[in-house]
């Protein structure tokens, strides 16, 4: 009788721990995901509280082919992030295989969780959640090699930007750059491709460190054939997000010739990827490097700078960053909370 009294006071206390802890656990949520919508809420409004609604209005919708555009644009945003989830559930199978809609939940709890860290690379920790919690660390390192792969992307049409405006900068600041960053660009591919197939040998590096080696071996998983894979997925992706930004330029009125504008926009990409920012840099960092790359093409090219051009630049600099980045992280809030540190170890 004791015993079985005992027992049941046990299973008591022991159901109310794990209530508790649901408590708990649903209480954290509820905070971050008020918080991250507060911030959100809050960087939106500031952002574009800077332009007038019905201009910004009349200015993107007065032609059919604008309303044309716009739809294309908004339908290159999930296909921009189902690459991304394609590339994340080809990468996770080094560590446990996952459906294309499990990765997409992930990509987007990814997002979110990007506002926390600069240079959104709370991106990687977002991702890995998808995971049990004894692959937490190896999907992380696996999520920061899929983001390796595209910074490589970026880095690589960085050099072919270059490339592609030598010949204005020569002849402006008369020096012979053409052949110059022809090299830098062959050199730069080369070493970015060295690099990106023999990512596993950064393991060699933690050798002393068994813990650590052990999760960074998770790289040497990766084959050849899947590092390919990633690799085009990658490129893909770039293609899609920059020809989103060509999208909203010709929106704007921005009239300059379509492959310029590819270039600018990958020098945009290049040089954003060496600048620390977080969530409320974010925006203005990318409106500022785009007014500044495109008054300086405009000055370079001995071109009159279009009327207005500094805000049309800020507000499809603006556009995408709430479509691409805010539109997503929505429900990406509802998937990260729901993914939380505090799942059990066998979830």
């Amino acid at each position: 009788m004791f015993a079985t009294i005992a027992f049941t006071i046990f299973v008591f206390f022991k159901e109310l721990s794990v209530l508790r802890r649901k408590i708990i656990h649903i209480a954290i949520s509820l905070v971050i995901a008020v918080a991250l919508l507060w911030l959100i809420y809050y960087k939106v409004s500031e952002r574009l509280g800077m332009f007038d609604f019905r201009i910004v209005v009349s200015l993107l919708f007065n032609s059919s082919m604008k309303v044309f555009i716009a739809i294309l644009f908004l339908f290159l945003m999930p296909l921009n992030w189902a690459l991304e989830a394609w590339k994340w559930k080809l990468a996770s199978s080094t560590v446990e295989r996952i459906g294309f809609s499990k990765a997409y939940i992930a990509v987007l709890a990814g997002i979110t969780a990007g506002f926390f860290l600069p240079n959104r690379v709370g991106e990687f920790a977002g991702k890995a959640l998808i995971f049990p919690l004894r692959l937490f660390w190896k999907g992380t390192v696996v999520a920061m090699f899929t983001s390796l792969a595209q910074l490589f992307v970026t880095i690589g049409l960085g050099f072919v930007a270059l490339w592609h405006f030598a010949p204005i900068a020569s002849a402006y600041f008369q020096i012979g750059a053409q052949r110059l960053f022809l090299v830098l660009a062959l050199v730069g591919f080369s070493a970015l491709l060295l690099v990106y197939f023999n990512i596993q040998s950064i393991a060699i590096i933690f050798r002393k460190l068994p813990r650590l080696h052990r999760v960074m071996s998770t790289l040497t998983a990766i084959s050849f054939s899947l590092k390919t894979k990633i690799l085009v997925v990658s490129i893909f992706r770039y293609f899609v997000f920059t020809i989103q930004n060509i999208l909203l330029l010709i929106m704007v009125e921005v009239e300059l010739p379509v492959i310029d504008m590819f270039f600018l926009i990958s020098l945009m990409f290049f040089i954003l990827a060496a600048i620390p920012t977080i969530f409320i840099t974010e925006l203005p960092t990318r409106g500022s490097v785009m007014v500044f790359l495109f008054l300086m093409y405009f000055d370079v090219g001995g071109i009159v700078v279009p009327f207005a051009v500094e805000m049309k630049l800020l507000l499809a600099a603006s556009i995408v960053w709430l479509v691409n980045i805010i539109v997503p992280s929505v429900p990406g809030i509802f998937f990260l909370t729901r993914m939380s540190v505090f799942r059990k170890e066998d979830s």
